[in-house]
């Protein structure tokens, strides 16, 4: 019979924290904090905005050169009034897994993607009986009773390759339009130093002509 007190399990809190109260205490610094953080989240809302229109620029490069030439094109330094910087578009990362949707479009245009297999690894939770039976695991696990979950599998995943970079080049501008978002991003790295004091003399004219907001794109499925 189990023993509930070896059973017990911590106790949960449910306290919540107390509202805040009516009075009020002078704390320095509290404006400005409060000024820098409503700059930042306006920044960052306009950032998305300024990159939006960026990335369709990109888009229309890169697909331009590639049905053009048939091939992945150069990356280049992108220009406007002082300011320069490296413009690249990169594959997708390792990191980042394929989507049934994604593939699925791959497929259907016959683009090739990289697929890593399943692999078993042993569970880090068992290091000390893995360590204690270590010359009798390669003989049998079964009679040594190991643990149920000692075994764990690190699903395999399916994500883009340099081939299919190279292929998405070979169709057509509107197919290529499609399928950047799923097989690529784009990087922008400034090039040279901006002065903190022009930087806030161009931010100040973008807040006084606020730009519409656009919907980042998503990729095609």
């Amino acid at each position: 019979m189990t023993n509930l007190f070896e059973s017990a399990k911590p106790v949960t809190s449910n306290v919540k924290g107390k509202k805040t109260g009516d009075k009020f205490i002078p704390i320095e610094g509290l404006e400005a904090y409060c000024a820098v953080t409503t700059a930042i989240k306006a920044l960052k809302a306009e950032e998305e905005v300024q990159r939006i229109a960026i990335d369709e620029q990109f888009d229309d490069y890169f697909a331009t050169e590639g049905e053009q030439h048939k091939q992945r094109p150069e990356n280049f330094k992108g220009m406007e009034g002082d300011t320069r910087a490296s413009c690249e578009l990169r594959r997708r990362t390792i990191t980042s897994i394929l989507k049934d949707p994604e593939i699925d479009k791959l497929n259907e245009l016959k683009i090739p993607y990289e697929t890593i297999p399943d692999t078993f690894v042993l569970n880090p939770e068992h290091t000390d009986w893995i360590k204690k039976n270590a010359e009798k695991i390669s003989v049998t696990l079964t009679k040594l009773g190991a643990p149920s979950d000692l075994i764990q599998i690190k699903v395999g995943k399916r994500i883009v390759s340099d081939e299919s970079i190279a292929a998405v080049f070979k169709l057509s501008r509107e197919q290529i339009l499609e399928l950047l978002p799923i097989v690529s991003t784009y990087s922008i790295k400034k090039t040279g130093e901006t002065s903190l004091t022009s930087a806030w003399e161009l931010i100040k004219t973008l807040f006084q002509t606020p730009t519409k907001a656009k919907k980042k794109k998503e990729p095609t499925t």
